[in-house]
């Protein structure tokens, strides 16, 4: 978790899967902790908070989650 639970993370937000962020979080992600550099194989992505990440899923559940764990803009 502590090498790639970020990564894992950003996958989640990112595609609004509040479950994963749940399990990943009880696992020992922090929602407040550095997102990384670069996603391998999508050169759109920029780094950007989690709570970002999960804002621009669409998906509120998400969202309202990874707020009410902390997470700040």
């Amino acid at each position: 978790m502590l090498k790639f639970g970020g990564d894992l993370l950003q996958i989640a937000c990112v595609n609004g899967r509040k479950e994963i962020v749940e399990l990943l979080q009880v696992k020992g992600c922090d929602v407040l902790g550095v997102p990384p550099e670069r996603v391998q194989g999508d050169e759109s992505y920029r780094k950007s908070p989690f709570v970002i990440q999960a804002a621009q899923s669409g998906h509120l559940d998400t969202f309202n989650h990874v707020l009410e764990c902390g997470g700040t803009l």
